[in-house]
């Protein structure tokens, strides 16, 4: 599980759990000094977990024995103490922790005005590049294609990313003009993308993406998409699983003739 999809995970779990056994301690890995790692931990709260792994996203640690290494979003996640060799944080582990946690309703009634806060959306500095990071904590709907992302939102969510785009320096747009020239229809293109799906024995209809957290990744390469189902089937061999291709054409049409 990369640093990106662990933090996707946490964000739509419960936010008052409280897990029996969770993690904490970001830092260097032991066994691979540019992967991250996390140290067990007892009676952790889901929010407390979301923050070390938001803290650690561009966060630059110290290897064991010596060496700078940035934690970005595609760095490979482990539990481990730290200066010790441990096991993969992976979606089924992160799933068996969640469903394991208690929910805290004295935390939850103590909290309520700061989870209005933490649900706010926000945009970041990309630690991998020069550009930003959005974030969208209150989503109800997502399905990640190889060229785009679809995403819902609440109305009050929406009214939320609204302001804030408006608030943004980045947001700011010239203006242009089109002079009524000619519209060109360029040749319509194909592009290819792969989808899991799985179901239980005896089911008939299939269910997107994998068993535990059942996010829905889709993947541009078809030789990704393989190694993801192998690695479905031995883990989950109690599901069916297959593999689905995604054919979609576009079309575009740009405007000779428009000016700033």
């Amino acid at each position: 599980m990369t640093l990106e999809e662990l933090i996707t995970a946490l964000e739509t779990a419960d936010p008052t759990l409280v897990l029996p056994h969770g993690f904490t301690n970001p830092h260097s890995y032991r066994g691979f000094y540019e992967d991250l790692a996390f140290e067990p931990a007892t009676d952790v709260r889901v929010t407390d977990m979301l923050a070390d792994a938001r803290d650690a996203l561009g966060e630059t640690f110290e290897g064991w024995k010596g060496g700078e290494y940035k934690m970005r979003r595609g760095t490979d996640c482990w539990l481990a103490h730290e200066g010790m060799l441990g096991e993969t944080l992976g979606p089924l582990l992160i799933r068996l922790m969640l469903d394991a946690g208690i929910c805290d309703t004295a935390l939850h009634a103590a909290e309520q005005p700061a989870t209005v806060e933490v649900g706010q959306p926000r945009i970041t500095p990309d630690p991998d590049g020069d550009g930003a990071i959005l974030h969208l904590p209150d989503i109800t709907h997502l399905d990640s294609q190889a060229w785009a992302v679809d995403i819902g939102l609440t109305s009050a969510a929406l009214h939320d990313l609204r302001a804030l785009l408006h608030a943004s320096p980045d947001s700011a747009r010239q203006d242009t003009q089109t002079t009524g020239d000619e519209v060109v229809i360029l040749p319509p293109t194909t592009q290819l993308a792969y989808r899991l799906e799985h179901r239980c024995e005896g089911e008939t209809a299939w269910r997107q993406g994998i068993p535990g957290l059942g996010l829905r990744w889709t993947y541009a390469e078809r030789s990704k998409a393989d190694q993801k189902l192998t690695e479905a089937r031995t883990r989950w061999p109690q599901y069916e699983h297959r593999m689905v291709t995604i054919t979609t054409t576009v079309s575009e049409a740009v405007a000779d003739g428009v000016r700033p």
